[in-house]
């Protein structure tokens, strides 16, 4: 395995250095699910990504192999956030490295300073490196390519030679292996098609709800199981509407409004869209920050949320409410209202982080996070802030 991924290592390097980005990202994308993740191979696949307008595969490839407090994280960082057109988040780490003496960050920051609009500062970086200088492909040869220079070389060429055999017929054999795997794969799925195909001509109506019900449960997690119905998936005329909405979700992810961005990107998620603009969505949604009590722009009322609860999936709340049952000490339930307290619009569960002084009929005002809808009308929410209204 050292063998193959040494020559594969080189063999990305090179693509890179001509400039075919693609080709490489394969490569790469072969080391890493082999485990092979030095980080000389993060920066050059980060690169090739970024290069390839990849900015936030990129991303989410630096936050799970490189250390957040490292210099070098948090400069690609700053690359990618000013390439997606989120100048802002990237100012802010620039500032800081430049003020522990990076230069990279120190010739941005005067680059932003000469441009005359932020607008067209992208467009400067976007025909820039997309990141700060590569490390020379043998400054500092990643862990596997160290381990096998150590490997003490043999000096008989007939062992050599031996070596060379074994090593193509373990190859062979693999190949052969690898083969008859596709083989049975394949004839595997090919069953499970017709199968289907077979059933569903059977029971048309069934095939339909049931491929909804996939949808659903393969987008839910155990942190945010949303037990919703199926009505709830959003359905998308043509790819216009779908665009149309992902640019809305867009502007207002720019100015961090996470409630109407994340609503947008939770439509397009649970719909019809293809699997691109999902998967578009979902990196998007982890570059929003969670608002602030009192600062909702979009507010959602009870009712539309265990409507949609879909729709509504890890949004925040701010709602009135009486204290209807205290569970234990860090779970208790509201009835909530929107404008008087005798009228009483449902019963949500709410989950605290720390213990707080409630009791029974107290008046509070709740802000938290939708973390699901229990039985179809019953939120749960993971409170971030209480105000007592009335004791």
């Amino acid at each position: 395995m050292e063998i193959d991924s040494k020559s594969l290592y080189i063999q990305a390097i090179k693509l890179v250095q001509q400039k075919q980005f693609a080709r490489a990202n394969m490569i790469f994308q072969s080391l890493i699910k082999n485990n092979v993740t030095d980080e000389q191979i993060i920066y050059y696949y980060g690169y090739s990504l970024i290069e390839l307008n990849e900015y936030e595969k990129a991303l989410k490839l630096y936050r799970q192999y490189l250390s957040i407090n490292s210099k070098e994280y948090q400069l690609l960082r700053a690359f990618c956030y000013a390439k997606m057109g989120f100048i802002d988040k990237a100012v802010n780490d620039w500032i800081k490295l430049a003020k522990d003496g990076d230069p990279t960050a120190n010739y941005l920051l005067l680059d932003l300073k000469k441009s005359k609009d932020n607008k067209a500062f992208i467009t400067f970086l976007k025909y820039k490196n997309a990141c700060p200088p590569l490390p020379s492909v043998y400054a500092k040869p990643p862990v596997f390519l160290t381990a096998f220079k150590r490997l003490k070389p043999l000096s008989n060429k007939r062992s050599e030679k031996k070596l060379i055999k074994n090593h193509s017929s373990g190859k062979n054999r693999r190949l052969v292996f690898v083969v008859l795997s596709i083989i049975v794969i394949l004839s595997g799925c090919l069953f499970i098609v017709v199968f289907q195909k077979n059933d569903n001509l059977e029971n048309p109506a069934k095939s339909n709800i049931e491929t909804a019900k996939e949808v659903i449960e393969s987008r839910t997690n155990n942190n945010t199981v949303l037990k919703g119905n199926i009505e709830s998936i959003y359905l998308y005329e043509n790819k216009k509407a779908i665009e149309k909405d992902l640019e809305k979700g867009k502007k207002y992810l720019s100015v961090q409004d996470y409630n109407n961005a994340l609503f947008i990107f939770n439509k397009i998620i649970y719909s019809n869209a293809d699997e691109k603009y999902k998967r578009k969505c979902e990196n998007l949604s982890l570059l929003l920050s969670e608002p602030l009590f009192n600062k909702l722009s979009f507010n959602p009322i009870f009712n539309e949320v265990i409507q949609n609860p879909l729709l509504y999936s890890n949004l925040f709340v701010q709602w009135k409410g009486l204290v209807f049952e205290l569970k234990d000490e860090l779970t208790f339930s509201i009835m909530v209202y929107s404008k008087n307290p005798i009228y009483i619009d449902g019963i949500a569960i709410c989950k605290l982080p720390n213990s707080f002084p409630l009791f029974v009929k107290q008046q509070i005002e709740i802000f938290g996070k939708i973390i699901s809808v229990i039985n179809g009308n019953t939120p749960e929410i993971l409170i971030k802030n209480i105000r007592v209204l009335y004791e």
